[in-house]
């Protein structure tokens, strides 16, 4: 990014923080001209869009960023953001589980997925989802706790299966850092 792209993308950031979506929109524009494809102002222009409730046009432009460049971190995890804004929340498990595939630990990602899982009312997911984020942070007793009442809101045996199988997991990486 050259001083003057660097000072307007910025400024862009500062305008929509300030509460001024259509400033910030009019200042990146030339950016996105530019450079249509940049991660950096395809996230700024997705806040945009989602601050001001475009969400039509903030899905259709991160779908044609996605489609392009379907790895890039900074696209998908904004797509699938808006598909949550958007009412979406099944576009954006099928592109967040996608993503946890390559990116197992990204904890943005998982408390997004969470947060889609809720909204499909998938209880079970959710909690289970929300386990791997605590234990992210260490926090493995809570971690299980939300594997418990994953476990109890499922009649999917082979869910429950899974489930115990992580809660036998998360023990045994609890009782590791105990050690250490």
């Amino acid at each position: 990014m050259l001083a003057a792209s660097a000072a307007r993308y910025g400024l862009a950031i500062v305008q929509l923080d300030s509460g001024q979506p259509a400033a910030a929109e009019e200042t990146l524009a030339p950016l996105l001209d530019n450079s249509p494809l940049e991660p950096f102002y395809i996230d700024v222009e997705s806040d945009i869009l989602i601050n001001q409730q475009r969400y039509d046009e903030a899905l259709a432009m991160l779908e044609h960023a996605y489609i392009r460049r379907p790895n890039e971190e900074v696209i998908t995890i904004n797509y699938a953001n808006a598909a949550i804004k958007a009412g979406q929340p099944r576009l954006s498990i099928k592109l967040l589980r996608d993503f946890l595939l390559r990116e197992p630990k990204h904890l943005l990602a998982l408390q997004i997925l969470s947060d889609a899982y809720r909204d499909v009312g998938d209880i079970a997911q959710m909690y289970e989802t929300n386990a791997e984020v605590i234990a992210l942070y260490g926090g493995f007793r809570n971690a299980i706790d939300q594997l418990h009442t994953a476990y109890t809101r499922t009649d999917n045996d082979l869910t429950k299966k899974r489930i115990q199988a992580r809660i036998e997991q998360m023990r045994e990486m609890e009782q590791r850092a105990r050690t250490l």
